[in-house]
């Protein structure tokens, strides 16, 4: 039997962090599935494109730092976004 293969996309979005792209493979049952986990947080010129990602991911990480209220307060506009 061919194993069957899938994408799941997350969107890691807010206030600081690195841009990158990480991937993980995990199997179950027949199917293998790769994790792809867009760190686009805390990088301005991504505004644009992490809008772009929004309707090609399959699930948002939104992160904020519990010391700033400001991330917060970014986070929570992101989430506003990613809802229109």
């Amino acid at each position: 039997m061919k194993m069957k293969r899938e994408h799941i996309k997350i969107l890691v979005l807010g206030v600081g962090a690195v841009e990158e792209v990480y991937e993980a493979p995990a199997r179950v049952e027949d199917s293998l599935y790769i994790l792809q986990i867009l760190d686009t947080a805390g990088t301005d010129e991504c505004g644009i494109i992490r809008e772009e990602f929004y309707h090609q991911c399959d699930g948002y990480l939104l992160v904020f730092s519990v010391i700033d209220r400001f991330s917060l307060q970014e986070t929570k506009e992101i989430q506003k976004d990613i809802k229109r």
